[in-house]
């Protein structure tokens, strides 16, 4: 940034800032070396080619001037050569120009006190040379230039007078003045192109590397994040995280977002929220992996658009262990831990759920109360171990007979419920018989009083009137009650059910 704030003399053209304006010479060194060592060069050149011309004065007074004048310019230049390709640094080269300038500006003033028509032109051309050639900074190019044309002027005017002295000084500062604005206007040039070059470098590089930390964060992220074209639905790019998750990772940019395996029903919700809304937040879908596990994803998404390509960006978080979590509480909240059938809070909520659905349908639904005979004998005869594994097996059992829409639960001790929808009282009934015959196959320790398990069972419908579960249950406890009275191992129905039904 220090580069691209930088402000600019108004006088010289220079950075302000002698840090920038440092670093700036610093950076041109070796185009201002070679500038320099070409300057003197063609100095050396020049000036031989001048010394044979200055033969023409031979004999003349003018000749005994020129001559050593020359060669002192030569022999300068010749020096500051040499000095050039050894200097390794900005100052040092700066030395040599101001020495060379000094040296070559008397050498000259020397010369052209012969006021020919030459003369007069380098009068103008070497204070010019000055501003406009050699490579040194604002100060010393004015000094150099000013310095320069005043020796220039003595040399000319001063041998004898000159007439044209006051023209030629008057012609001399507007020279200097036009030459210093020129020199100005071109640092400034100088400096705002290398300004804009290094602002536009600057800006370059930290883009590349905010690139690279975008590049970086894509490929790190732990979730997995697609970007799909949505004319076409092919993959984009995706980063390690879902090349785990959908694809293998030689093959995904192959992948089309079609192919993801998500349930069909909701790719259509998806993509139906995303074209509706415009964006999807929290979209709760299982995804099938490569390997055939399937994940749960929290699914982001929102559209995008790159060099005129309708696209979308789709992050997900896997949230299959969260998912797992809460089926296992669910089952512990749901479940009774012994048998693993439904507790009895879990049936009290379904109950009221399937009653309000019979109601509204005028659908039959009943209910059973089964009790393990004589249980408590097996707990004193074999321990609760043993009869913790005859409740086990006894809700294996009715979990393999009942309909996966019905449900059984332990109501309490050696008690089980069963919720029966969609069946009337004489289908509970059937049902009770089927449970009460297959109870039998379940054989008690050796040493029992009975070798076989037996049980009975009380049912009875869910009425019209019946507002919650527990006015069917209380019937089909009483009916419980009065096959346990008979003498066990039987299914009685309830008498009040049937008295209401023959009613209605």
């Amino acid at each position: 940034m220090m580069f691209i704030s930088a402000r600019l003399s108004a006088l010289s053209g220079e950075f302000e800032d002698a840090a920038v304006e440092r670093a700036f010479r610093e950076e041109r060194f070796p185009e201002t070396a070679r500038q320099a060592r070409l300057l003197f060069f063609f100095s050396i050149v020049l000036n031989t080619l001048f010394l044979a011309s200055d033969w023409r004065f031979f004999g003349a007074p003018h000749f005994y001037v020129a001559v050593p004048a020359r060669c002192a310019v030569i022999l300068v230049a010749i020096v500051a050569y040499c000095g050039a390709r050894r200097c390794r640094s900005r100052v040092a080269l700066e030395r040599w120009l101001i020495a060379w300038e000094a040296v070559t500006a008397l050498g000259v003033g020397a010369l052209v006190t012969s006021r020919s028509d030459i003369a007069l032109f380098v009068v103008l051309m070497l204070p010019s040379i000055y501003y406009l050639v050699v490579p040194t900074g604002f100060l010393w190019t004015a000094i150099g230039g000013v310095g320069c044309s005043l020796v220039m002027l003595l040399g000319y005017t001063l041998p004898g007078g000159s007439e044209t002295a006051l023209g030629m000084t008057f012609a001399i500062v507007m020279l200097n003045v036009a030459l210093m604005l020129t020199v100005t206007n071109s640092n400034r040039l100088r400096r705002l192109e290398w300004s804009a070059i290094r602002s536009e470098r600057l800006a370059r590089t930290r883009l590349a590397d905010s690139q690279k930390m975008l590049e970086a964060v894509f490929s790190a992220l732990p979730a997995p994040l697609i970007v799909g074209d949505l004319t076409n639905g092919r993959v984009l790019r995706a980063n390690q995280a879902a090349r785990g998750c959908f694809g293998d990772a030689a093959d995904l940019e192959s992948l089309n977002l079609a192919d993801i395996r998500m349930d069909p029903a909701d790719r259509a919700q998806f993509r139906r929220i995303l074209e509706t809304e415009r964006r999807v937040s929290g979209f709760e879908a299982s995804i099938g992996g490569p390997d055939g596990t399937r994940r749960e994803l929290l699914i982001s998404a929102a559209p995008i658009e790159d060099a005129g390509v309708a696209g979308v960006v789709m992050c997900g978080v896997d949230i299959s262990e969260r998912k797992a979590a809460e089926a296992r509480l669910e089952r512990l909240a749901t479940t009774d831990a012994l048998t693993g059938v439904a507790n009895r809070n879990h049936f009290f909520a379904r109950a009221e759920a399937e009653i309000r659905r019979a109601a509204r349908y005028r659908r039959p639904l009943s209910v059973l109360m089964v009790d393990l005979d004589h249980f408590k004998r097996v707990n004193d005869e074999h321990g609760h171990a043993v009869g913790d594994a005859v409740l086990a097996e006894f809700a294996m059992l009715c979990a393999r007979l009942l309909r996966a829409d019905d449900l059984i639960a332990r109501y309490g001790g050696e008690e089980f419920v069963a919720l029966l929808p969609e069946t009337d009282e004489q289908g509970a009934i059937a049902v009770g018989h089927r449970l009460r015959e297959a109870a039998t196959q379940i054989r008690l320790p050796a040493g029992s009083a009975s070798r076989r398990l037996t049980i009975s069972i009380g049912v009875s419908p869910v009425l019209a009137g019946d507002a919650a579960i527990e006015a069917a249950l209380a019937r089909a406890d009483e009916a419980l009650y009065q096959a346990k009275a008979a003498g066990r191992d039987r299914v009685v129905a309830s008498a009040v059910a049937a008295a209401d039904v023959e009613a209605a």
